[in-house]
């Protein structure tokens, strides 16, 4: 059988808990990025250096997806 297809509106509650997920991510990742900077710039010698580095070239393309993201997610929603 075939189960027909409904597009079910979340509830507020769920949009207002998605959107402030996002928002919080996207708040953190200057935090972060300041921290692993710290390790990068200061500790270049480090087996955590180019971890560091790596985890902030995934903030820098992460941030932009995120912001689209609470972008898209206000236009549909709001």
């Amino acid at each position: 059988q075939e189960k027909e297809s409904q597009d079910i509106e979340p509830s507020d509650h769920l949009v207002d808990e998605v959107l402030r997920r996002i928002k919080e991510t996207i708040d953190f990742f200057p935090k972060a990025y300041y921290n692993f900077s710290i390790v990068a710039s200061e500790y270049p010698g480090s087996w955590w250096y180019d971890d560091a580095k790596a985890k902030m070239r995934k903030i820098e393309k992460l941030t932009p997806i995120y912001m689209k993201i609470l972008e898209s997610y206000r236009e549909e929603y709001s």
